[in-house]
């Protein structure tokens, strides 16, 4: 599966482990947020795609590389 984003690198003031709330659900916005697994973190991007009435096609991308 081909992700429709491209991977981006999340600066770090827009990494929280706090989400302020819900994505709104509109073509191209975005957030960034910080993945946590097995005591290893990563940059996450999640973008919404596609937005049909209630239906609503997102991607989401994680950093190659592990945060330091």
């Amino acid at each position: 599966m081909r992700s429709r984003i491209r991977p981006v690198r999340c600066s770090p003031p827009a990494l929280s482990p706090v989400v302020p709330g819900p994505i709104k659900a509109v073509e191209g916005e975005s957030m960034c947020r910080v993945l946590t697994a097995g005591g290893q973190k990563a940059g996450l991007t999640a973008k919404i795609g596609t937005v049909n009435g209630t239906e609503v096609k997102y991607d989401v991308q994680v950093d190659q590389k592990p945060m330091k």
